[in-house]
């Protein structure tokens, strides 16, 4: 029987971290993912559609670190391919309230718990026939609304939740925040990611945010998240590009 690793991780109490994967590229993935226990790959946001996405998976399984997608959407019909790419977890942007967890958890979850369709040749052949009821996929819903946030316990608490992650850059834009505030700056968007976490945390489930340095990691920790989202890879190489352009300059000029 295969198992959910990164899952697994977070069973045991580990803490968990990850890179945003954005960059269209397979060989961006062989590069950059070795070590960390995770990539996210960014349906939502970037430019991958499913034949690409799928192309990032595999190229992260090379390397052997789990895959999280990040789906464009929550209807049923949108979730069900990606689940069906062999990753470690589905990721669900714009979940405001129970009904949507619950259309959420049916879409990711088989029977009894779910409503998710049987099928996909790559998926079986991986993780075997019996995938179905032996390989547990984990389910996120991303809170990043007022609502979202007021109804947080009904949502978490929705049965094949297993996890809500902070999308605390749209929360910033739903509840009126400059963009580029740095979140632990701000005492009402740290006193968000403390009670989501809290709640969270008393429902025996997981909570993860992003973590952009070495002190939010840290800070991010204390509050009680264990998944955490740490960088985007074209992010990391606009950084390392601008670095080696200065230095240079800085030589010749």
């Amino acid at each position: 029987m295969v198992k959910n690793k990164l899952l697994e991780k977070l069973k045991n109490g580990k803490t968990v971290i990850g890179l945003i994967n954005s960059c269209r590229a397979p060989y961006i993935n062989e590069v950059s993912c070795n070590g960390w226990d995770y990539i996210w790959i960014d349906a939502q946001h970037s430019e991958f559609d499913r034949c690409s996405t799928l192309q990032a998976v595999l190229a992260a399984s090379r390397e052997n670190t789990d895959t999280v997608i990040r789906v464009p959407g929550s209807e049923y019909g949108i979730i069900g391919p990606y689940a069906d790419m062999g990753c470690s977890a589905i990721m669900v942007p714009m979940v405001d309230n129970k009904s949507q967890a619950e259309k959420v958890r049916d879409a990711i979850k088989f029977p009894p718990v779910g409503k998710r369709s049987f099928g996909g040749f790559r998926i079986a052949k991986y993780f075997g026939v019996n995938y179905y009821k032996e390989y547990e996929l984990l389910s996120i819903a991303q809170i990043e609304t007022a609502d979202g946030i007021n109804n947080i316990e009904s949502i978490i608490n929705t049965e094949g939740i297993d996890m809500i992650f902070v999308g605390m850059d749209d929360i910033k834009v739903n509840l009126g925040f400059d963009i580029g505030q740095p979140t632990f700056e701000n005492d009402k968007l740290v006193k968000i990611l403390e009670t989501l976490s809290e709640k969270v945390n008393k429902a025996g489930k997981y909570a993860g945010c992003v973590a952009v340095n070495a002190d939010a990691a840290k800070r991010s920790i204390d509050l009680g998240y264990r998944f955490l989202a740490c960088s985007v890879d074209l992010l990391l190489l606009q950084e390392a590009s601008n670095a080696k352009l200065r230095e240079i300059r800085t030589a010749i000029d």
